[in-house]
């Protein structure tokens, strides 16, 4: 309301420790995920599968059960027209 009456002070109030707390939170998280994939990606390994032939089938899979998906463009197909 400051700045609005007077133009002094910020605009917008920042809570500058609750920004900094919610980025650590992500960042912990994204570690977490990280070291996730990386445990998934070496169990396909010792399995003798990899990330592609996995996706692959999981592309193929979808597109039998779901065909109103559109694999290349992940649309519906339905909101496509008819193009």
């Amino acid at each position: 309301m400051t700045w609005l009456a007077t133009g002094d002070g910020e605009m917008v109030e920042v809570d500058v420790k609750a920004i900094l707390e919610e980025n650590e939170r992500l960042r912990k998280e994204n570690e977490n995920l990280r070291s996730r994939e990386n445990i998934f990606i070496n169990t396909l390994g010792a399995l003798g599968a990899s990330p592609k032939s996995l996706g692959d089938s999981i592309s193929q899979s979808v597109m039998l059960n779901f065909p109103e998906i559109d694999m290349a463009m992940n649309t519906p197909k339905s909101l496509m027209g008819n193009a």
